[in-house]
């Protein structure tokens, strides 16, 4: 029945269809908030508190690298998204400078990093451990990105022009938190993990298997 998504199979095969559910909201989601600023700027509204950088993408990588039993599918998943994204606001805004900024291969590069941060918790999905891996997802993708941006030439190609870089991306980065805040507990509780995941691969592994 599933043979035409085999990455999203695990040794339950009935948790497929929810896990399914789960990725395709999160993709909506992150369609939905990647064009909503725009909407809201067409619409003449104040974008001054706006979270910018709130976004289930990181969230979604996490999750992918820990439910997925393709470790390649896990990291490109949010890269894809993320990029499809930007194709739907470049057709949305008419501006392809706005949906692949010069940094966009940066971007690419950070959301691969970051969901690498969530291939331990295919092991490990203790709330500590779902809090220490979010949180270094957050924080590669900050370094990452803003690394790639000071290289783009905006800032002085020294230690001042690295840290304004950083600091200036602070709301950026308050946002990413945010959406992990919001967002992890959610797709790693344990009434969700019941329902979308396998056990751990490294209990998987160890218990015994039918023979049917």
């Amino acid at each position: 029945m599933f043979k035409l998504i085999p990455m999203l199979r695990t040794d339950a095969p009935l948790t497929a269809p929810t896990r399914l559910l789960i990725f395709g909201a999160l993709i909506v989601l992150t369609f939905g908030l990647a064009l909503l600023p725009f909407v809201l700027a067409g619409q003449g509204i104040d974008l001054s508190s706006y979270p910018w950088g709130f976004s289930p993408i990181l969230p979604l990588g996490l999750y992918a690298a820990a439910t997925l039993r393709s470790r390649t599918w896990a990291v490109t998943l949010p890269v894809a998204v993320w990029a499809t994204a930007c194709g739907a606001l470049w057709l949305y805004t008419g501006n392809r400078a706005i949906a692949f900024p010069e940094v966009i291969l940066w971007v690419f590069a950070g959301l691969a990093l970051a969901a690498c941060c969530g291939l331990p918790l295919s092991q490990n999905r203790r709330w500590w451990s779902v809090g220490i891996m979010g949180l270094g997802a957050g924080v590669t993708f900050f370094l990452v990105t803003n690394f790639g941006a000071w290289l783009g030439g905006e800032y002085a190609r020294s230690w001042s022009g690295l840290w304004k870089c950083y600091w200036l991306a602070l709301p950026f980065f308050r946002g990413t938190l945010l959406s992990l805040v919001v967002f992890l507990p959610a797709l790693f509780a344990p009434a969700t993990l019941r329902l979308s995941s396998p056990a751990p691969r490294s209990v998987a592994a160890s218990a015994p298997r039918s023979a049917a």
